[in-house]
């Protein structure tokens, strides 16, 4: 038909006669009937708890890869007795975190210390058993046997938290455990396996510490959670002054041990401690996963070490799981979304 013989279009005519913001204000729905949508908003509070859970994930994977530079340290030092090296580390790293606190506080250093009660106290003292425990299980039995079982150690957590601080655990952080495993398992391959039953109980020892760590330091978010490294300090290096060796250490060896000390431990820890206040535990040690995957490519990149095609493989599953999981976990407060009344 031409245009002279059409029958009049009656949606034409309604949509000349309406304004366009009459438009955008109004919705037909199929009956009819008017429905005026309307944005939902959400409380400012979720949008700040959105926030701080980002930044606390920038900053704990900051961590992380802080710590993974760790590896590289190692291989610039002579010395092999593993007392000698952590208990150095650690010793390092008290004065810079008490300089760090006494920066913060200044006069009030001591009540910041004290302050933070029985939970600082023992999450440095986790902290420590952790670190102590690992040396010890590397003694008795493989290292893939170790990192094995810390990969186990966001399940142990998932219990802890739910127990300690009534955190629940959604559904795709709990399907992300089998990925981490899987990728962990890969990348160690067939090194797991043999070893002492004593060093693979040690080594399950380590992990569960870690992951009561990583619950223990959420329990008083208001405290200076960085004087727990004062405690874990103290513990490793009196272990370490009475099991370590006492032969001479040079004066490079020195200067590695304080730059792993005060730059991958004592920094790290400190970043680790801001960002742990708005990251719930199991993603806590999710997100340190990124130590273990990242170590193998500094060394290739740095050292040419260059890692096995099963190593990449299983650290780019982990990393993917890890990234994922922090990408759901921003979105768990919707930012708004458009519904109608």
């Amino acid at each position: 038909m031409n245009a002279a013989t059409d029958p009049p279009n009656d949606d034409v005519e309604f949509f000349d006669e309406v304004e366009a913001s009459d438009i955008a204000d109004t919705i037909h729905a199929p009956d009819d009937t008017v429905v005026q949508p309307t944005v939902i908003e959400v409380p400012q509070e979720a949008l700040d708890d959105t926030r701080k859970y980002i930044i606390g994930v920038g900053l704990v994977a900051t961590a992380a890869l802080i710590w993974s530079f760790g590896h590289l340290t190692f291989r610039m030092i002579s010395i092999t007795d593993p007392w000698q090296m952590m208990g150095y580390r650690w010793f390092l790293v008290l004065p810079f975190m008490l300089g760090m606190i006494m920066a913060s506080h200044g006069r009030k250093t001591d009540k910041a210390i004290i302050g933070g009660g029985w939970p600082v106290v023992v999450t440095g003292l986790l902290l420590a058993g952790s670190s102590i425990f690992y040396v010890l299980a590397i003694s008795y039995t493989t290292i893939a046997n170790v990192l094995f079982m810390i990969a186990a150690a966001p399940m142990f957590a998932a219990l802890l938290a739910r127990i300690i601080l009534g955190e629940s655990v959604r559904l795709a952080t709990l399907l992300s455990f089998p990925f981490v495993l899987l990728g962990m398992g890969i990348m160690i391959g067939d090194s797991i396996g043999g070893g002492s039953l004593a060093g693979n109980l040690i080594g399950l020892a380590s992990s569960l510490c870690y992951a009561a760590f990583s619950v223990t330091i959420r329990l008083r978010p208001e405290a200076d959670t960085r004087t727990s490294a004062i405690y874990a300090s103290l513990l490793v290096c009196a272990c370490g002054l009475i099991l370590m060796g006492m032969d001479p250490i040079p004066l490079t060896d020195l200067f590695w041990l304080m730059l792993g000390g005060v730059w991958q431990l004592g920094l790290g820890y400190m970043i680790f401690t801001m960002g742990a206040k708005y990251v719930p535990a199991v993603q806590l040690l999710l997100l340190g996963m990124l130590e273990t995957v990242c170590a193998p490519l500094w060394l290739w990149l740095f050292f040419g070490e260059v890692p096995r095609d099963l190593v990449l493989v299983g650290g780019g599953i982990v990393l993917a799981t890890v990234a994922v999981q922090a990408m759901m976990g921003a979105r768990r407060k919707p930012l708004g979304m458009l519904r109608p009344r």
